[in-house]
């Protein structure tokens, strides 16, 4: 692999490495867990162009869904005689405790995140309950702050950081609660700023033992239109409250037709990466490539999915063939229109990652098979993507343009330093 890109190796307490920059991707769901460690067993390093995945260091995983995750995360087989092998095991692990599923999650999201928390919080589930079946979202949200934040104290800020600890979690994400509105802008900000001093009160304190074995990360929960300049110096200084070892963000109703918010968002990204803190932006996908450039040296993104948009409330669960992630243009099409997009070349898949190259044609692919075929696919035209960073022998920035400048993504280049 080569190293032009890698700017530093940042080393971790618990003993793993973090390469700036890195790339993770989000696991949810258990299927999304087998799918990581079968592409991982079946696509190993074989020549310089093809090396499965391994240029995808870590995995986030939501707190409230970490227990149909963790069964499926165990190291297979192969890591115990391929010294080349880079084993699910072996890459940072994050658990998020994603309490702003609380505030801004589904009806399911807030059930499952209920359902975690209800051990040491009882009182919660029927709460949330409450304030999701009120009809003004104005009220929702008062509630929210007068009788959810309460409970957001120190004694679950221990449970949380014990459940990360307990489960091998590399880092310690610091609980908070999203920063979502100009109206409630100033409760939202003080909250984010008191759970992260006592965060860090906890882990020196009461867990001491753990406090040189666990970097500690504070992650702000935002919507990027807060990010105008009137709230950003008070938003940066509750993220740097307690004093953390790493810094992230976790964006919101990105809206790509929005430069002024996306240059905002830019911005503020850089602000973070100026304290010298290593920086995370999780919830992205070609985006983060732009905040590579602006100081971010990780980013985390779902998989084969846009994490911008969701799916209207009380609607049905769509049962469709998903998107597939064009390598050179750079943006998703549907079934249909990939069948489109390929025909006048006889339905050859425009890609060269080692699945693509396997089936050839897209007719050669069973239908059944579609969402698996495609979610792979997207892991290994990631790792390409982050392979040709890493290797670049120009800045990072020079080779997005050109990437972008090719791609349908052009709209992206002027956002490039």
């Amino acid at each position: 692999m080569g190293d032009a890109l890698i700017k530093n190796e940042i080393p971790l307490k618990n003993g793993q490495i973090l390469k700036n920059p890195s790339l993770f991707v989000e696991l949810k769901r258990k299927r999304e867990a087998n799918l990581v460690r079968e592409t991982i067993f079946r696509y190993p390093i074989n020549n310089d162009n093809h090396d499965g995945i391994n240029q995808i260091d870590g995995f986030n995983i939501p707190l409230s869904s970490y227990a149909d995750v963790a069964p499926h995360l165990h190291p297979d087989l192969k890591s115990a005689f391929d010294e080349n092998h880079y084993s699910i095991d072996k890459r940072i692990r994050l658990i998020d405790p994603s309490l702003y599923l609380l505030f801004m999650g589904s009806g399911s999201d807030k059930k499952e995140c209920c359902d975690v928390l209800k051990d040491w919080l009882p009182s919660l589930p029927p709460i949330v309950e409450s304030i999701s079946d009120l009809k003004s979202l104005r009220e929702k949200a008062d509630r929210s702050i007068r009788e959810i934040y309460p409970l957001l104290d120190v004694v679950l800020a221990q449970k949380l950081f014990e459940y990360q600890i307990k489960n091998n979690a590399s880092i310690l994400i610091n609980p908070s609660v999203p920063i979502s509105s100009s109206r409630m802008i100033k409760a939202q900000v003080e909250k984010m700023r008191e759970m992260n001093r006592v965060g860090r009160v906890v882990l020196n304190t009461l867990l001491t033992r753990f406090k040189t074995k666990r970097d500690l990360m504070n992650m702000a929960t935002l919507s990027p239109s807060v990010l105008i300049s009137a709230n950003r110096v008070n938003i940066l200084d509750a993220i740097m409250q307690g004093e953390p070892d790493i810094i992230g963000i976790r964006l919101m109703n990105l809206d790509e037709k929005k430069s002024v918010e996306m240059k905002d968002v830019l911005k503020f990204i850089e602000s973070l990466s100026s304290s010298g803190k290593p920086t995370f932006v999780f919830n992205v996908r070609e985006f983060g490539y732009v905040a590579f450039c602006y100081g971010a040296c990780v980013v985390s993104m779902p998989i084969a999915k846009s994490p911008y948009t969701t799916r209207k409330k009380g609607s049905e669960r769509p049962i469709k063939l998903g998107s597939y992630y064009h390598y050179y243009d750079m943006i998703d099409y549907s079934y249909v229109g990939l069948r489109e997009k390929i025909l006048a070349k006889n339905y050859a898949l425009p890609c060269h990652c080692e699945i693509c190259n396997h089936f050839g044609s897209l007719l050669k692919i069973d239908k059944r098979h579609w969402n698996y075929f495609r979610k792979v696919h997207f892991l290994l035209v990631k790792n390409m993507e982050m392979q040709e960073f890493r290797k670049t022998q120009v800045p990072l920035n020079i080779a997005l343009k050109d990437k972008f400048g090719r791609s349908l993504k052009t709209g992206y280049v002027s956002l490039l330093p």
